[in-house]
């Protein structure tokens, strides 16, 4: 074939463009025009595709309307294009492509494994609301690679969240302590990356309360508590105390109780970069019954409401015996 180097290959396909125009309106293809001045197929090729001269022909859509409108919703809902492929018998990579031009859409994967990317992207369920508390207590958003991680000592918490955000990937065992839920997934990080969740949100987190409704506050604040707050009982009294870097999420946590409940909450600073509140009794009660209000066990982390339940049991013996 030839003997150019790429720079003179490029050179000498620039004079040859109008000749190869002419081919391609008389509909020569590109291997007898490639052969016919002795050129290379690919470089040939990667020349006219760069100019924006070969138009490349679409692909025909393979399968029908139906189809691929099922598939969509099936994928939206946390089936693979795998899956989805299998129940329908048919082809999963003619499927993927179809899916792919019709609706601009592209199943996100690490591997081959699958989650809900749109899962933050509005939060208008107390599910959402929840893990959104959760997570802005113990998730965290690497703002460098798109990708998020959720580590806890609950494992149950991590198979609840993995859950409810349909993911396919692994839970890990970190020093045969931790649980760790870790997903690189562009959509989801942004997402939260909106809802102020970027790498410096241990200094500088508030709660994006113009993006949770505000009947789902108390689902967002169980979340928060459930990842950030000690709830115990202490010589028959119930209490909560939260220890904070973020003097700002305090501040909003303070507005948010005063507001639903009328219930002072005092910020201590303790000179170590810690902000602190504790509340115990009537108070700690009220906030207690105002998060865990329509709550399900697939939204609270069971053994800090075991403590409250504990206690409401401890306080009504005790009315019992008066």
């Amino acid at each position: 074939m030839n003997q150019y180097t790429s720079k003179e290959l490029y050179n000498r396909i620039e004079t040859l463009i109008p000749e190869i125009k002419k081919m391609l309106d008389d509909k020569k293809p590109l291997t007898e025009i490639a052969k016919h001045y002795n050129l290379c197929i690919g470089s040939l090729c990667d020349y006219l595709d760069k100019k924006g001269i070969r138009k490349k022909r679409q692909r025909k859509i393979y399968f029908s309307n139906d189809i691929l409108e099922y598939a969509l919703k099936k994928c939206k809902d946390g089936l693979s294009i795998a899956s989805i492929a299998r129940e329908l018998n048919i082809n999963d990579e003619t499927l993927a492509k179809d899916l792919f031009q019709k609706y601009n859409y592209r199943s996100i994967h690490d591997g081959k494994k699958y989650c809900n990317s749109d899962y933050f992207e509005k939060i208008n369920t107390k599910e959402k609301a929840y893990w959104l508390g959760f997570f802005s207590a113990d998730g965290y958003v690497n703002q460098n690679n798109r990708s998020i991680e959720f580590c806890l000592k609950d494992k149950e918490s991590v198979i609840l969240f993995k859950e409810a955000i349909k993911s396919k990937h692994k839970i890990s065992c970190k020093n045969e302590k931790y649980y760790r839920l870790s997903i690189k997934d562009k959509k989801m990080s942004e997402d939260l990356l909106s809802l102020n969740l970027d790498n410096n949100k241990t200094y500088n987190y508030s709660i994006p309360i113009n993006k949770i409704p505000e009947k789902l506050m108390s689902h967002f604040l169980r979340g928060y508590f459930d990842g950030d707050a000690y709830i115990g009982i202490n010589r028959k009294n119930i209490v909560i105390s939260v220890t904070e870097a973020a003097k700002d999420v305090m501040l909003d946590i303070k507005d948010i109780i005063k507001e639903k409940l009328d219930v002072d909450l005092n910020i201590i600073y303790n000179g170590r970069k810690l902000y602190v509140f504790s509340v115990s009794g009537k108070k700690a009660q009220k906030i207690l019954e105002y998060i865990y209000k329509n709550s399900n066990k697939k939204i609270r982390l069971e053994r800090k409401y075991k403590k409250f339940k504990e206690y409401c049991r401890l306080k009504s013996t005790s009315k019992r015996r008066l």
